[in-house]
């Protein structure tokens, strides 16, 4: 939000770099608040879990950052740089509409995890079937918000910017799925 403001006022780039800077330490405080800070020695059995759950999730955060990272390489093989900016601009929207889906997956994750090693195939269809609906409850009306808005959500960052709606909704239809 900081971002977009600073962006609107007339700071451009400098306004998207403070904004940034400020987000990440209002994230710090807000955490430092809420997230409880107490420390414990862990046991064996933690441990244990720890590693169990990094053999497999490694993998998940390549996937991530390659589907975040790749395609701007690419474009900027073989497109005009302001156009690989205002793809990175719908992307960077893209991306905040759906952390939602992020994080339910991130969290979802360690049970699918610990079901399926305990054989429990029924809670397995359980937790699957409850990601997707809350899931849909964030990104289905994020898509169609996008979808009615994206020109006006694009032109904050200027009227150039307002080239990249189509790719900004196909970005959305992308995450959605």
């Amino acid at each position: 939000f900081f971002q977009i403001l600073l962006v609107f006022v007339g700071y451009d780039i400098v306004g998207m770099v403070v904004g940034h800077a400020v987000g990440g330490v209002a994230v710090v405080i807000v955490s430092l608040i809420y997230v409880s800070t107490e420390v414990s020695r862990p046991r064996r059995e933690h441990l244990e879990s720890l590693w169990n759950f990094a053999k497999f999730s490694w993998l998940w955060g390549i996937r991530g950052r390659v589907f975040n990272e790749i395609d701007i390489v690419i474009l900027g093989i073989f497109v005009a740089p302001e156009l690989v900016g205002i793809y990175s601009v719908a992307w960077g929207i893209t991306n905040f509409i759906g952390v939602f889906g992020s994080s339910i997956e991130q969290t979802t994750f360690p049970e699918l995890s610990q079901a399926d090693a305990q054989g429990q195939h029924d809670e397995f269809a359980v937790i699957f079937r409850d990601s997707i609906k809350y899931t849909g409850l964030f990104a289905i009306p994020g898509f169609f918000g996008a979808f009615a808005i994206a020109e006006r959500l694009l032109l904050i960052y200027g009227s150039k910017f307002t080239q990249g709606v189509t790719v900004f909704v196909l970005l959305m239809l992308a995450t959605l799925f």
